[in-house]
């Protein structure tokens, strides 16, 4: 509760007044003991999606939750949107820059379908994805993401993860507009200027190629704030505009890259993955 009254008051409450969002909060049910207390604090800001399912495992919070919580939305909402994304609660958003840099020329150019914008990732997978600290995606793909989801409905997988592996286990062709780590971070506390506050030592911020800095221009989407304290820090660096003290404009031009989100086709994956497990 603590937690979201902070995030209604520091990144919500900055930009939600210039209707660029909807921001819900997605809970499991916390049990008929809670239930006085969210429904008194739903009344008030109405919110709040409480998820049917009872005694939150890690395993479900960890891969099924996300599918739930997009079915909610798609299911309760009385117009689709251009875009839904998502983030968890250790997150801060600069939803004006996020929004003017990265959204609004995909309305402008009607290039809105098959968006699919975040952190990339790959790791041992053949496929890549987009890292579940903050996604974003078409209202076209979440719709695509919960059929074939109804179809093959994983559930050992990062809900992250989970969304590229259903995209290639189907062969349907994605790509990924990545988030550059000026933008989107690990925060890291190391990186700071030693005055107190969240700002970024200039000597040890290089351009944001760290994926673990302190805030500096461009940062758009710090994650990992995990204690109440960092994360108003945190907040304290932004106002109304985005990043509050900044020297010069970022040309978020040099940043931009598309990715094809796989080339190597499920049954040639499989062959490679029987072949190394015949010489193991």
């Amino acid at each position: 509760m603590q937690r979201r009254h902070i995030i209604r008051n520091t990144w919500q409450k900055l930009y939600g007044g210039q209707g660029l969002f909807d921001a819900r909060f997605v809970i499991a049910d916390p049990g008929p003991f809670w239930h006085p207390l969210i429904e008194q604090e739903n009344a008030t800001y109405g919110d709040i999606i409480m998820l049917p399912q009872e005694q939150e495992t890690k395993e479900w919070f960890e891969s099924v939750m996300t599918i739930e919580a997009l079915r909610h939305v798609v299911e309760n909402s009385r117009r689709p949107y251009a875009f839904v994304s998502k983030m968890p609660e250790d997150t801060f958003l600069d939803a004006r820059t996020f929004h003017d840099v990265w959204l609004a020329p995909r309305v402008a150019s009607r290039t809105v379908p098959k968006t699919y914008i975040g952190r990339r990732r790959q790791y041992a997978f053949p496929f890549k994805y987009a890292d579940g600290s903050f996604y974003t995606l078409s209202w076209d793909f979440v719709l695509r993401i919960l059929d074939l989801w109804d179809a093959n409905p994983i559930d050992d997988e990062h809900e992250d993860a989970m969304i590229g592996r259903l995209l290639y286990e189907e062969g349907i062709q994605y790509n990924i507009t990545a988030l550059p780590p000026r933008a989107a971070f690990d925060y890291d506390r190391e990186g700071e200027n030693g005055d107190g506050t969240a700002w970024a030592n200039p000597l040890h911020f290089v351009d944001g190629e760290s994926a673990s800095h302190a805030i500096a221009a461009g940062s758009v989407v710090p994650g990992r704030l995990q204690n109440d304290e960092t994360y108003l820090r945190v907040a304290a660096c932004f106002d109304e505009n985005g990043v509050a003290r900044t020297d010069s404009e970022v040309d978020w031009r040099r940043y931009m890259s598309h990715e094809v989100g796989w080339t190597v086709s499920v049954d040639d994956y499989l062959a490679k993955q029987l072949e190394a497990s015949k010489r193991s």
